[in-house]
């Protein structure tokens, strides 16, 4: 999660969180907030009643965009991420945006 990204998605989740909390937001927020959505995004689209429904549903899941980046999981249930690369432009860090 970099919260200097200038991707919109991200730095709206920033400046509501400051709005919030009086504070920045942190990885541990960023993935709480992400987990949540995609919770709720697969819970309002899909008939889930048990737990291996949920599971399935994550499997099945494509690809998710938040704001710690895309995620998908794997065949075994593990995380699928795509890391933010970082450059150093002058006396800060830069995102290299995703090709």
């Amino acid at each position: 999660f970099f919260k200097q990204s200038p991707e919109p998605p991200v730095q709206k989740f920033v400046q509501a969180y400051q709005e919030l909390y009086g504070k920045e937001p942190g990885i541990i927020e960023a993935f709480a907030f992400d987990t949540a959505r995609l919770l709720f995004r697969i819970l309002s689209e899909s008939d889930i009643h048990h737990r291996h429904d949920l599971r399935d549903a994550l499997l099945e899941h494509f690809e998710f965009e938040g704001v710690t980046g895309p995620t998908a999981f794997a065949g075994n249930g593990e995380p699928i991420k795509r890391l933010r690369l970082l450059k150093v432009k002058g006396s800060q860090f830069a995102e290299i945006p995703y090709q």
